[in-house]
């Protein structure tokens, strides 16, 4: 993911689309929701909050929220 993120928004949603293919399950239909919501400034602010978590060697959370944005990104170590 972090080549991907490296790459730009249209590479990572290329790598997420492919993992949530492979995955497959509840995982893969996750995934497929997460792609379904976002859009490319949010997978521009994915791109980035992935190259700062592994530079900083923390993780990301996505989380669905009854708001706009319908998604909340935030870091956890």
């Amino acid at each position: 993911m972090l080549v991907a993120a490296q790459a730009g928004p249209a590479a990572l949603a290329a790598a997420l689309t492919g993992l949530s293919t492979v995955v497959g399950g509840p995982v893969g239909a996750t995934l497929t929701v997460i792609l379904s919501l976002i859009a490319a400034p949010s997978l521009t602010e994915l791109a980035g909050r992935i190259i700062y978590a592994v530079a900083t060697k923390q993780g990301i959370y996505i989380r669905p929220v009854l708001s706009y944005p319908p998604l909340e990104m935030g870091y956890w170590r």
